[in-house]
Parts: C-alpha cells; sequence; structure tokens
C-alpha cells in the first residue's frame, strides 16, 4: 500500500529539535497579536521526541474490507463522531469510518452526470457530519448527508484549494492560484446555489503562489462562527468572523537573510524595481507554510532555504516546543522522533480537539513490540493504522 498524504510538500521535512519557551505575544492597536518566535530557526538541529508533545497513544485500525480498501492518503478529517478519509486519485473516494475504525460508508460517484463527479479535488465537513466534495473539472460542489446519501450539486464560478462549510447555507474558500492569478482574489464566500456573496483581500504581487506548492487544510473551524485561514506568501493568520476578514495574529520569525550572491543580484535588479518581496515570491520563500489548529494547541510549519521548523504552541500556558531540520543534509529521514513506542511517524496529518493524529503503514507495526504488547495483528494489505495522540499540555 502507498500512502500518499495531502500534505505532500511537507512529506518527509516536517517535525524536530525541541524547547520549552514563551514566545513573545503583543497587542497592537487593532488587535492584531504578533507571536515571535525569531529565535526558533537558529537552534541546534535535533529530532523532535514525540513524549515532549504528547502523553497518550491510542491505535485506530481502519476496517480492511473490499469496500473499504484505501490506497492513497489525501485527506484526513477527524470529528467527536467519525474518521473521514480522502482518497482522491486512487478509490476517488471519501470513505467514512465510526471513531473505531469501523466502515460506516463510501462516496464513490465518480461518472459524468449532474450528481457524479470526474475527481476529487477536495472535501469538507459540517458540524453535522455531512460531507460536501469539490471537483474542479466541472466546478461544482457535490453534497452528501451524514449517511453518504446524495442530496444536491452545487455549480460555481470560482476555482479554489480549500474550503469549508462556514454555516448559514454558504461556502468560505481559499482561492487557487494557479487559475485565478491577476484577476481574483484569495478568498470567497459562495451561496448553496454557488453565487459569489463576498470577496476578500485582493491579489497583489507579494501574496501570488509562486513556487510554492499548494499547502492544504489551511482552513480551520474554530467555533462561535468563526474560521481561521491563511494564504500563500503571508505569514499571518486571518479570522473570518460576522462576514468579514481581518488580520487575528501574525507569527513572527524575523527578517529574511540572504547571502551574498544574492544580495549582489538584488542590487543588479534595483533599477528595475525587484525588491526582496518580490524575490522571494519568484522563488517560493515564504516563511509559514502551514498550520492546524485544535481546542488548545497551534501547529506552524515554517521553511527557510533548506530548514524546516515546525512550533506547537500551548495557547493557554502561552509556551511552545519548537524545533527544526535541515532536508539539505536527510532529505529522506524520518526528523519525528517516536520515543514512546518506536513507530516511525512521517508527520501529523490533522489536530481535532485536544488530539493530533497520524497516519502510518500497517507493514510498521509487523512484528514490533508494541504490535505484540497490544496485540495489534496485521497485515501488508491491510488498511493504514490511525495514531491518535493527545496533546500534552506545555
Amino acid at each position: 500500500m502507498r500512502l500518499k498524504f495531502f500534505i505532500c510538500i511537507v512529506a518527509c521535512v516536517f517535525f524536530s529539535n525541541s524547547c520549552n519557551r514563551t514566545p513573545s505575544e503583543k497587542k497592537s492597536g487593532n488587535t492584531v497579536k504578533n507571536i515571535s518566535l525569531k529565535d526558533e530557526i537558529k537552534n541546534d538541529i535535533k529530532p523532535l521526541k514525540l513524549s515532549q508533545i504528547v502523553d497518550q497513544i491510542e491505535y485506530v485500525r481502519l476496517e480492511t474490507r473490499k469496500e473499504s480498501l484505501i490506497g492513497n492518503i489525501d485527506k484526513l478529517i477527524i470529528t467527536d463522531s467519525a474518521i473521514f478519509v480522502g482518497d482522491f486519485e486512487g478509490a476517488k473516494s471519501i470513505f467514512c469510518f465510526n471513531p473505531d475504525g469501523k466502515l460506516n460508508y463510501k462516496i464513490h460517484d465518480v461518472g459524468k452526470g449532474s450528481n457524479e463527479y470526474a475527481a476529487i479535488d477536495n472535501f469538507t465537513v459540517n458540524k453535522k457530519d455531512e460531507v460536501t466534495l469539490y471537483c474542479s473539472h466541472s466546478n461544482k460542489l457535490i453534497h452528501y448527508n451524514n449517511k453518504g446519501e446524495y442530496l444536491k450539486t452545487i455549480h460555481t464560478s470560482i476555482n479554489f484549494s480549500d474550503f469549508i462549510d462556514a454555516g448559514n447555507g454558504e461556502y468560505f474558500t481559499n482561492c487557487d492560484y494557479l487559475f485565478n492569478k491577476d484577476r481574483f482574489y484569495n478568498a470567497y464566500l459562495i451561496n448553496r446555489k454557488g453565487k459569489v456573496t463576498n470577496r476578500f483581500i485582493p491579489y497583489s504581487s507579494n501574496l501570488n503562489a509562486g513556487a510554492i506548492i499548494m499547502s492544504p487544510s489551511n482552513l480551520v473551524d474554530v467555533g462561535n462562527h468563526k474560521i481561521h485561514f491563511k494564504i500563500s506568501m503571508d505569514n499571518s493568520i486571518y479570522v473570518f468572523e460576522n462576514g468579514n476578514v481581518k488580520k487575528d495574529f501574525v507569527v513572527d520569525y524575523g527578517p529574511y537573510n540572504f547571502d551574498d550572491g544574492l544580495k549582489k543580484m538584488l542590487v543588479q535588479k534595483e533599477s528595475n524595481q525587484y525588491t526582496i518581496e518580490e524575490y522571494k515570491t519568484e522563488h517560493g520563500i515564504c516563511d509559514l507554510i502551514h498550520f492546524m489548529e485544535g481546542s488548545g494547541h497551534f501547529l506552524f510549519l515554517t521553511r527557510r532555504k533548506s530548514i524546516w521548523t515546525c512550533t506547537i504552541w500551548d495557547k493557554k500556558s502561552d509556551k511552545f516546543v519548537s524545533g527544526n531540520k535541515d532536508i539539505s543534509n536527510s532529505a529522506n529521514v524520518s526528523i519525528i522522533k517516536n520515543d514512546i513506542d518506536g513507530i516511525p511517524i512521517q508527520f501529523f496529518n490533522c489536530i481535532s480537539g485536544e488530539f493530533i493524529y497520524a497516519l502510518i503503514d500497517p507493514v510498521e507495526l509487523i512484528g514490533s513490540k508494541i504490535s505484540m504488547q497490544k496485540k495489534i495483528e496485521v497485515s501488508v494489505n491491510d488498511n493504514p493504522i490511525i495514531l491518535k495522540m493527545r496533546l500534552k499540555k506545555l
């Protein structure tokens, strides 16, 4: 089985190194918070020990039978009552399992009909556990009830990379620059008829996706009718609330240090108004690549040249653990050290509530100490195992 995770840009370059300090957080007049993590990318490069961020691990086996066979893992969504797995390329399906891993239903409506799709680009789940998937081939959303039964098809005129059910019969979307560059906005609000009802953050050259590969799942429903999101080439986390968008906070990693060669090139192009920001855009240099958010923790993933830095921030205690990884030296080596049970973890897939989740190939469990201790019997043809890990208070 091949596990292809949706967060393809970070594959084997996710976590490392640790510390336990308090970030500097300030509030300005417009209530935008500044979280200063300038020192974190300067620390020694060490693997992150899992025991520093989690204090409990559970193993959820996804049921393996003909109807539930998963090829690629492209997206994982966890709710209080269900586990949703999107296999966009292999099975072209969305699977819904109960919390114990037993299959509830499978959505597989591939075709050319109005209630069918040619491919799945993304999907979201609302508070009722109803699924909506997006197919860019025909620019349509297909909505299903919490039993996987078809409800309706919604046609829209815009392309987007990620979206979330905003309630009140509307969807909040992140724009896809591959199609909308120079013409549209970073975010839209569309209703159940597919009509754009509002648009936010106009396109600018400093917010171009550039060489950045789409970083998905940067839309989080944080409750109380609030949605957190980020856009490409921006270290800000925005909030959508009461029909409006504003910056909620900025993750500050300090100034970008260019080497002498890049500085010389910038000077040469200065007459053409070639700015540092334009260079960063053109070369896909963006500090904050991705974030996840749970009930008590944030996860920030950052890239500078070959250095990847990840920070987990405990919002209540205002403390964090942080680490980095130099992929130029060991790109194919796992950078999370699982010192709890030894099962290799490439990276984390999502956060839900107080838990963080990772998918692992069952082959990693065969013959391991934990499989014998927990009496977990697996074969190479089984579906992935979900590690459900409780985030500890920092």
